[in-house]
């Protein structure tokens, strides 16, 4: 029995390319309660409208230039956050949500394509989530960014993973394996 899968063969739900998602759901957290209450993940730059209108991230850059009139900005991060948001994350992508930068707070899997919902009263780019685990973790140095894909850090998906969904306690051995640590 030989199993081929053909290049437009999206409709399987094995997501191969699998990523995973280190995101900031709003300022500090803010917007955690909501994205427990709804099942959802959000982030902000309403003032750009729906996003799959944008067909490049450097669409999405010079938009956010004129958008908030910052014609001298890179809006580097801010415009892969919003285009991998909108164009690059998957349905059974690993989202685990942060607050500031040595806190997990949550993990869940994405389970719908981006949704633009202007009735929101902000943070009106979203997508459903259902979040598996909910806690407070220990991690230090988390990335300062939205949304970032960690996918290419596997060793550090890996401990994270484990911390979560195992409980192994490896908050300070992720960033230096110190043998000071280990009394």
């Amino acid at each position: 029995e030989s199993f081929t899968e053909t290049e437009n063969d999206v409709e399987t739900n094995n997501n191969t390319d699998m990523k995973y998602w280190m995101y900031a759901p709003g300022e500090n957290a803010s917007k955690w309660p909501r994205c427990l209450e709804q099942n959802i993940m959000c982030i902000g730059w309403d003032e750009l409208g729906e996003l799959l209108q944008f067909n490049t991230v450097e669409e999405v850059r010079t938009t956010l230039r004129e958008t908030y009139n910052k014609p001298n900005a890179s809006f580097m991060n801010d415009g892969l956050a919003l285009w991998e948001f909108s164009h690059v994350m998957q349905v059974g992508d690993v989202v685990y949500a942060k607050q500031g930068q040595n806190k997990v707070i949550g993990r869940g899997i994405v389970t719908s394509e981006y949704i633009y919902d202007p009735n929101q009263e902000d943070y009106i780019h979203i997508r459903k989530v259902e979040w598996t685990h909910v806690s407070e973790w220990t991690l230090e140095n988390i990335v300062l960014k939205t949304l970032t894909d960690i996918t290419k850090y596997p060793d550090y998906v890996k401990k994270i993973e484990a911390m979560i969904t195992e409980g192994k306690s490896v908050d300070k051995q992720i960033v230096q394996c110190d043998e000071r640590y280990l009394y």
